[in-house]
């Protein structure tokens, strides 16, 4: 077989997934096709890490252009752009057919969310995309966010977002939270697999001075830490924590690409106004360090840096493998009290979880971290057991159920 997989972006955790599809789909004896705006970093990997196999990857560089909508009709704006994703790179594999004088089998769709839309009829889409693919399903929060949809008696329709999937040319749909899982086999009467939230947990013999910087910063004291800048990730909450723990043996890191679009997703002026202040002058107790992490290995070392990872995300819906590094890494986590992150954390007791914008709760679940890390009582067991339901053999076996190879 000659499978496809396909993605307009390598950024973040993307990388990591496309490079284990291709992995998969090369250790099961077939040809794969990689797809995404910059190959050389998977295909460098690739040659390292499946060897046996590298000779039977090809690699197509792509830079999706990005569509013009209409703005007279919301719905109808987002299907042509969604059926500018398909037609695109359906001329691409079309392009790659002609060029290696091959027939593609079957196309995996990396990040699919964009590629659907609601109120798009199945033949509309089928006529722009003729292959048999499959979808990895990042954001199913919409099954978190309006709870009757994951009722059993709902049946996908025209009108919602995953009514694309019910497609006869639909091989399969792959999705990270356990908690929509079911009730997204259900409404589309599909084949529907849990994929494993891994992570790249690479290290190297390396030193890099912002790990190294942070821990000589904390001066011994317990380090809360978030990599990533934004609202989106809890910014605010963080530092109104680090601001009621003057007085306490806390250390707090903001570290990492900074959101600009944070200021314009605050809606209250106050929030807004203090990290603004905030920014241009941090509290004593912490460090504040903006910029991109050099790659894989600068992360973790950062990461690692960490006593505490600070996971308290307002309104995230989905899954994170941020929790399976804390896992590998053995780090505890301070996060949200709800949805897939939240569950995750209390269910195999990764660390503490409380509610968004509750900074007094938030002080005490953190308290109480610290406590478990002064007399080292650490959910080892819980932490192997996290990590093996989210790790590399597992997210292998089940890319390898989900095309059915």
């Amino acid at each position: 077989m000659v499978i496809a997989c396909i993605d307009f972006s390598n950024d973040g955790h993307r990388l990591y997934l496309m490079r284990s599809v291709i992995k998969a789909i090369l250790e099961s004896g077939h040809t794969a096709i990689c797809v995404t705006n910059d190959t050389d970093e998977i295909k460098i990997w690739i040659d390292e890490f499946c060897t046996e196999h590298r000779h039977h990857a090809i690699y197509y560089t792509y830079n999706y252009k990005q569509p013009s909508g209409t703005k007279w009709n919301i719905h109808l704006n987002d299907i042509l752009i969604a059926l500018q994703y398909w037609k695109q790179y359906h001329s691409i594999l079309k392009n790659i057919e002609k060029g290696n004088q091959l027939k593609i089998d079957a196309v995996l769709i990396n990040y699919i969310d964009v590629f659907l839309s609601c109120k798009m009829p199945l033949f509309l889409q089928k006529k722009f995309f003729h292959y048999r693919w499959a979808g990895l399903y990042i954001h199913t929060r919409y099954l978190r966010m309006f709870k009757h949809l994951g009722v059993q008696t709902k049946k996908a329709r025209i009108t919602d977002i995953d009514y694309l999937f019910k497609s006869d040319k639909c091989i399969g749909v792959g999705v990270f939270d356990a908690g929509t899982h079911q009730a997204l086999a259900y409404r589309l009467d599909k084949k529907v697999t849990l994929i494993p939230d891994t992570s790249d947990v690479s290290t190297d013999t390396k030193t890099y001075a912002l790990a190294d910087e942070i821990k000589l910063a904390a001066k011994g004291r317990l380090i809360i830490g978030t990599i990533g800048i934004s609202a989106f990730m809890g910014v605010v909450d963080l530092i109104k924590l680090a601001i009621s723990s003057a007085d306490k043996d806390y250390f707090f890191v903001f570290c990492g690409s900074f959101d600009p679009t944070s200021y314009d997703t605050i809606s209250n002026d106050i929030d807004k106004e203090l990290l603004r202040k905030f920014r241009e002058n941090p509290t004593k107790n912490c460090i504040w360090k903006e910029g991109y992490l050099e790659n894989e290995f600068e992360y973790n070392a950062v990461f690692k840096a960490f006593d505490i990872v600070y996971m308290m995300y307002p309104n995230h819906f989905t899954s994170s493998n941020r929790l399976t590094k804390a896992a590998f890494f053995n780090k505890l986590v301070l996060a949200s009290n709800q949805h897939c992150v939240g569950e995750n954390v209390m269910n195999y007791k990764l660390g503490e979880v409380a509610a968004s914008g509750n900074i007094t709760q938030q002080l005490e679940k953190l308290d109480a971290l610290y406590q478990k890390i002064k007399s080292e009582s650490y959910p080892i067991e819980e932490w192997k057991k996290y990590y093996s339901l989210n790790n590399e053999p597992l997210l292998q076996k089940q890319l390898k159920s989900l095309l059915n190879i």
